[in-house]
């Protein structure tokens, strides 16, 4: 038999909670007045292998190395840059689904070559066998305490755990949108011997008033539909170096993908 999932009684974590009519329907004006997911506060993933989240918040930046919280909604996205490195700027071409790209090359995602495992570039410049083109979740992530969420963007070293983690909840018929998620960071190293750090996604406990959040995913789901993928996600950071350095005479390695903080 299995074992029986811990449910959280009604609590003042959320202020869902307090009061559901309230907390929905000034969400609702905001979405009246344009509401914009790209305008929320951010949650990142350090890059180099760092285990510390960088997470915005109304009183600075603040670097906690375990963040729980739920997942109200998420969607799928893909960012591809034609140059090895991309600096600032914008990406060559975006899904906004995962499926269908706009830009150059643009197109069906399932058949573009730089969609396919094989097409990245190591830092040496050699062929990798990742995807060129990234493969991102746009995620909504209440934090304890907060009336709308943070935004946080899986890198492509984390979309396979999200997946599965989010797989494991459903096939225990817990929405994701009703379990309180528990995430840490893992310090890891790839085949060519880089450091990057993978998100680490742990069920907590299992939420009450499943009606009441099934409503807040509805409406967190609804913003994420027309949420742009843009430049103004990926301010990528430069690598250090030193001020006596000769300028390279080859274009500079590519980033890795926990070196694009989304």
């Amino acid at each position: 038999m299995s074992e029986k999932m811990d449910v959280l009684p009604p609590h003042r974590d959320y202020p869902l909670l307090e009061d559901p009519a309230e907390v929905l329907a000034l969400i609702d004006d905001n979405f009246n007045r344009g509401f914009n997911v790209l305008n929320l506060q951010r949650i990142r993933t350090g890059a180099g292998g760092a285990v510390n989240f960088r997470m915005e918040t109304a009183t600075g930046e603040e670097a906690p190395k375990k963040i729980s919280g739920i997942i109200n909604a998420y969607k799928t996205g893909r960012v591809y840059w034609k140059k090895q490195q991309a600096g600032n700027l914008p990406p060559d071409c975006v899904s906004e689904d995962g499926w269908h790209g706009t830009g150059d090359p643009g197109g069906d995602c399932g058949v573009c070559p730089f969609a396919q495992f094989g097409s990245s570039v190591n830092q040496d410049g050699s062929r990798g066998s990742g995807q060129a083109c990234k493969e991102i979740r746009q995620v909504l992530f209440l934090i304890p305490g907060q009336m709308i969420p943070h935004l946080l963007v899986v890198p492509p070293t984390s979309t396979k755990a999200f997946d599965q983690y989010t797989l494991s909840l459903l096939s225990t018929k817990v929405p994701y949108w009703n379990a309180v998620t528990a995430m840490t960071l893992e310090r890891m190293q790839s085949g060519t011997g880089n450091p990057y750090a993978r998100i680490i996604f742990r069920l907590e406990s299992k939420l009450g008033d499943r009606e009441v959040f099934k409503q807040y995913h509805q409406r967190m789901k609804q913003a994420l539909v027309p949420a742009t993928i843009n430049a103004s996600m990926y301010q990528i950071e430069q690598r250090p170096s030193s001020p006596a350095a000769p300028a390279p005479e080859s274009p500079e390695p590519p980033l890795r993908d926990d070196e694009i903080p989304f």
